[in-house]
């Protein structure tokens, strides 16, 4: 049976630990690193861009009547993980924590059906955005940057 010299060695891949690879293997992902870095940086922005436009449009309080509760987040009727939509001004409600994930009464994750019939007679735009491309498949924009102007954009024009 092999001895360990170390828990490091124990974890390290063999390759890694005797330091085989070119160098230029080396630098192509340390470029895709970085890459995909700059990439998660500009969804970070444009995300908060999206928040600042969404709160802007509806104010800065939960999108239910009567509910003064803080603090506010937003939900995204169609997923945020489909980047098509997740920027778009139609694809975003403020709401408070208990609105948006938390109550078992009136919650946009644990009781979507009363969700959707409140957000169909609340916010019937927003309901028509969710209900006409929620099936729908698009393509997650290639250039973070323009979705980034367009924001900017949006945002400017409401001030």
């Amino acid at each position: 049976m092999k001895q360990w010299n170390s828990t490091l060695e124990r974890r390290t891949p063999l390759k890694a630990r005797k330091g085989l690879g070119s160098k230029a293997s080396t630098r192509a992902k340390t470029a895709s690193q970085a890459a995909a870095q700059a990439r998660q940086r500009q969804i970070r922005e444009a995300d908060s861009l999206h928040r600042q436009l969404i709160f802007t449009l509806c104010g800065h309080a939960c999108s239910v009547k009567g509910c003064k509760c803080h603090p506010v987040e937003r939900h995204h009727p169609i997923g945020c993980a489909t980047l098509g939509y997740r920027w778009h001004p139609d694809n975003g409600i403020p709401l408070c924590v208990d609105h948006h994930r938390l109550s078992s009464q009136f919650s946009a994750h644990l009781t979507p059906v009363k969700f959707k019939k409140w957000l169909k007679a609340e916010y019937p735009e927003v309901y028509a955005f969710w209900n006409t491309n929620r099936n729908k498949i698009v393509k997650a924009p290639r250039d973070m940057k323009r979705v980034i102007a367009k924001l900017e954009r949006q945002l400017e024009a409401m001030a």
